[in-house]
């Protein structure tokens, strides 16, 4: 007998094939960092094989042959490899985990010298790359092994040809239970039912044993309070999904503003991170409606009853809880009600010694990977347990910058802007932050017009999506940014980008809609605003956007409902009630103006903004002396406030101060003309110069440009003035060329609402 004979072993094997995703290219970017993560990888497979007394055969690069002598044994393994690096992955940055494919397969294979030869072994690598990054596939021949001896789920994707191999064997996915698509895969199985038949309607109360020790609180508290939010959103989707199973009304949730308990400094700042985090988080769920934060907060410290505030926004379910913080413990306790029965869904209590944060994180994400079910993609379950930073200090100054942020004004900006930059400074790859950066220079380049502002905002959206290329705010961002440079097509299709990674994400959904009525796009800003009003009701923008749409369109029935709505939300809210002064002025119907205006005036009595308004009142009416004087007293008047101005001066025989003011807007609008603005508003301004300085064709010829550009007869929805009215054009009302775009904007209009589906006039 040979030696080779001795040496060779034929046998029918279980075979795993395991392959690192994207080795290649990772070894180009970073070789030395690629091979730490490789040599990472082995070690803990290496260990994990061990535990199932399975044997590592053949080693090519990244990727491994192992044989088991059963096939149970190397599916369990698989799955415990890949459970394994989803709880390491959850804890790390994008850039620094590892994420692998498996194949199993069972069959006949020739052991020589250590090695492994045969059909058996090919097979189980060529089904590998069918698996999902992170996930597992198995051929038919294990399936019948398996079937009924593992709480692994399965899903069929077909027979599948192989490279070099003549057998064609069916696949299947291993349904893991971070990656369950139940309906997906069997639309007619019972949703409150699992594949195995079991009821998962009143899913198990969660563990939440941690080790218990004495670090202090501050240094772990606000990433606690971020993992915590991680942790209930698969309790909260889970429930939600099984309660509503079968239910007509859309699954809805509003997260209301957690209680605190106690006095202590900045309780109120922590229970305000918990509360938006799981607002974010759930922004993930496609098939979840979720309220948006501007529309919660007016529930802080409310004494309404939870079925009054389900009643106001739509939902069907409402999450409250409160925090209870005590030097280095905290306790948070949540309760999810079903509206509609006034039950109790599911109520729990995490109550934590925070000297591990790491710990709680990685407990936290290993209980959503078990309780986020059925209609979760792989992607949304990677955004949910993905942990933003892993440094807890750099997340204080992450929630403290937002909060700046969320001031609105330029100082908040600049504010936020410190914070988010320490925040970098200790944690350089920390892409949501790079995102808010970029934001928050965004809304300041709006105001300075400053280019350096402009560059800063631009390189950090960079540095974000360098770090995270699915980064929903980052896009988001970037699309404000393209916005304030007037190039609208631009910001709508980055605000698009981050709705596809972020399919609740309000801000981003309502941007669409507002940029669409700047290019004129009436019947498309109409379907985004009525896929952002049920996310956000509260929101201060929501009616007066809506009732602009409609005013516009000549369907001034729905406009005027808008603008009531508006004004019972916020009574004294701006907005709507100048929206509704400006109509009236549309409609030359004066008593009602002025009287709208001085119900404004009633509620905001010493807000200076109206004098703007009884400006353009009297500019309208004729009384350009009267105008004027009210003008001197307006703050901060806008572009068009100006040119009003400018026009009263001139018709009152003030020529040089008219000048004056044109010149002064004309240098500064036409630079956006000049770098290709697709917004209306530039030619708009500059088509309002040339008929205040009498130069009619030049005028009209800026008009076209503008209407070419999304001009649809209206300044904006701060100046809702049309130019119907406008006594700037006043010179212009009998010219045959003038008259002629009216006709063409009205043609565009009545397009508009045939696509929009509205019939009033």
């Amino acid at each position: 007998m040979s030696n080779s004979e001795v040496n060779r072993d034929r046998r029918l094997a279980a075979i795993m094939f395991t392959d690192m995703v994207n080795y290649s290219e990772l070894m180009q970017k970073d070789e030395l960092g690629t091979l730490k993560l490789l040599e990472e990888q082995q070690e803990i497979v290496n260990g994990i094989l061990q535990e199932f007394n399975g044997r590592q055969i053949k080693t090519i690069g990244d990727a491994f042959f192992s044989q088991f002598n059963s096939v149970l044994l190397a599916l369990d393994c698989g799955v415990k490899i890949q459970k394994t690096l989803a709880k390491l992955n959850s804890t790390r940055h994008v850039n620094q985990r590892i994420h692998l494919r498996i194949g199993i397969h069972l069959g006949d294979v020739e052991i020589m010298h250590d090695d492994a030869y045969g059909d058996g072994v090919n097979i189980a690598s060529r089904i590998e790359p069918f698996a999902d990054a992170g996930g597992i596939c198995i051929t038919e021949d294990v399936y019948r092994q398996v079937m009924n001896k593992s709480d692994m789920s399965f899903r069929s994707i077909g027979k599948k040809e192989l490279k070099n191999i003549t057998y064609v064997p069916e696949v299947y996915k291993v349904i893991l239970p971070w990656q369950d698509r139940r309906q997906e895969s069997d639309p007619a199985f019972p949703a409150h039912k699992d594949r195995r038949g079991k009821d998962v309607s009143s899913p198990e109360k969660p563990k939440h044993e941690i080790p218990t020790g004495t670090k202090k609180w501050k240094s772990y508290t606000f990433i606690s309070l971020f993992i915590i939010a991680i942790g209930l959103i698969g309790f909260i989707f889970s429930t939600i999904n099984n309660k509503s199973a079968g239910s007509t009304k859309a699954r809805s949730i509003a997260v209301l503003p957690f209680d605190t308990i106690t006095d202590a400094t900045g309780n109120d700042h922590f229970a305000q991170g918990i509360t938006e985090d799981i607002i974010s988080k759930l922004s993930e769920i496609k098939d979840l409606r979720v309220i948006a934060r501007t529309s919660i907060l007016q529930y802080n410290e409310t004494t309404k009853s939870v079925l009054d505030i389900a009643e106001e926004l739509d939902v069907n379910t409402i999450l409250e809880g409160s925090i209870r913080r005590e030097e280095n413990r905290v306790r948070v306790v949540v309760q999810l009600i079903d509206v509609q029965t006034d039950d109790h869904l599911w109520t729990d209590t995490y109550d934590k010694e925070l000297n591990d944060i790491f710990a709680v994180q990685s407990d936290i994400a290993q209980n959503i990977a078990s309780a986020l079910k059925s209609e979760l993609t792989d992607n949304e379950m990677s955004a949910i347990v993905d942990n933003p930073t892993v440094n807890t200090e750099a997340y204080q100054y992450y929630r403290e910058g937002l909060n700046n942020y969320y001031s609105y004004s330029f100082d908040g900006y600049a504010s936020a802007v410190e914070q988010y930059n320490k925040a970098i400074e200790i944690d350089p790859d920390y892409a949501l932050v790079y995102a808010e950066l970029g934001n928050a220079y965004g809304q300041i380049f709006i105001i300075t017009q400053d280019a350096q502002d402009l560059e800063k905002g631009i390189s950090s959206i960079e540095k974000a999506l360098s770090i995270n290329k699915d980064l929903a705010e980052a896009y988001k961002a970037r699309a404000l940014l393209d916005y304030a440079q007037s190039n609208g097509n631009e910001s709508i299709k980055n605000n698009i980008r981050a709705t596809e990674l972020k399919p609740g994400y309000y801000d981003a959904i309502a941007n669409v809609g507002n940029t669409y009525i700047e290019l004129g796009d009436l019947s498309e800003a109409l379907r985004w605003q009525e896929r952002s009003y049920p996310l956000n009701p509260y929101s201060l923008q929501a009616d007066w956007h809506g009732a602009q749409v409609h005013f516009i369109m000549g369907d001034n029935e729905k406009g005027m409902e808008y603008i009531r709505i508006g004004i019972q939300k916020f009574n004294q809210g701006f907005r709507c009630r100048s929206m509704l002064a400006q109509h009236y002025m549309n409609s030359r119907d004066f008593q009602q103006a002025q009287k709208a205006i001085a119900d404004l005036l009633e509620v905001r009595k010493n807000d200076e903004a109206i004098n703007d308004l009884w400006s353009l009142y009297h500019y309208i009416e004729g009384n350009f002396q009267k105008g004027l004087e009210y003008a001197d007293k307006t703050p901060l008047p806008t572009d068009y406030s100006k040119l009003y101005h400018a026009d009263m001066l001139a018709k009152t025989g003030r020529k040089d101060q008219s000048e004056k003011i044109l010149s002064e807007i004309e240098s500064r609008v036409q630079k956006r003309i000049n770098a290709g603005s697709d917004i209306y508003r530039p030619y708009y301004v500059v088509a309002q110069i040339h008929a205040i300085r009498d130069e009619k064709q030049s005028s009209i010829d800026m008009l076209q440009k503008a209407i070419n550009r999304g001009f649809r007869g209206f300044a904006d929805d701060i100046n809702f003035l049309s130019w119907k009215v406008n006594p700037v054009f006043s010179s212009l009302s009998k010219d045959s060329r003038f008259i002629e775009l009216q006709q063409q904007v009205n043609g565009i209009i009545n397009r508009e609402k045939i696509e929009a589906g509205i019939t009033s006039s």
